[in-house]
């Protein structure tokens, strides 16, 4: 990853810990053990492994690490730092992509010459692959999103919408009797 980026992680980090120990009681993360809140706060900016592993290095609790991961999450600051690493992944995943494209074109290239058996394994981990990607797609495009909309409607919007149904069915039930449409 970036350097240059990684220095201004830790500037904004260490932006938000002073200001945290000037706010904050003696009694607090950022004042009894600054140490270990900039690691946990620099690992949650760009996590080098698992939360797990990185809690029992430093033998910390579970809560303490995500309440501050909830507070920086909401800050303005680290929200422009997050979305600066968010950047750098992208550049690296457009090389992936770059990559993905070669091999597969070489991959297709053996297929269609007859050096690769296409057996159950081997299409399995074909659809496996073109699955990611599908995936990955949806999250850049914002495809996975799902949306749940909620409408307050009072009696009389409730009313108006029973007697529209109740139109619709008449109007239908008088077509099936003139013998445009059999509803029984």
């Amino acid at each position: 990853m970036s350097e240059e980026l990684s220095l201004q992680t830790k500037d904004v980090l260490k932006k938000k810990l002073v200001s945290l120990q000037g706010s904050s009681a003696m009694t607090s993360w950022a004042n009894r053990e600054p140490q270990t809140w900039m690691a946990s706060a620099k690992h949650i900016m760009e996590p080098s492994c698992s939360v797990n592993e990185f809690l029992a290095k430093n033998k910390m609790k579970r809560n303490a690490y995500f309440d501050l991961k909830r507070d920086l999450l909401k800050d303005d600051d680290c929200k422009q730092v997050r979305a600066a690493w968010g950047d750098e992944i992208a550049s690296m995943q457009f090389q992936g992509f770059d990559t993905a494209r070669l091999s597969q074109e070489k991959y297709s290239e053996e297929v269609a010459l007859g050096n690769v058996k296409i057996d159950a394994k081997e299409l399995f981990m074909q659809t496996k692959s073109l699955m990611g990607l599908g995936d990955l797609h949806a999250k850049l495009t914002g495809n996975n999103v799902q949306i749940h909309r909620v409408e307050h409607v009072g009696q009389q919007d409730y009313d108006d919408k029973r007697d529209e149904i109740k139109a619709r069915i008449a109007k239908a039930r008088a077509a099936s009797v003139e013998g445009v449409i059999d509803l029984d």
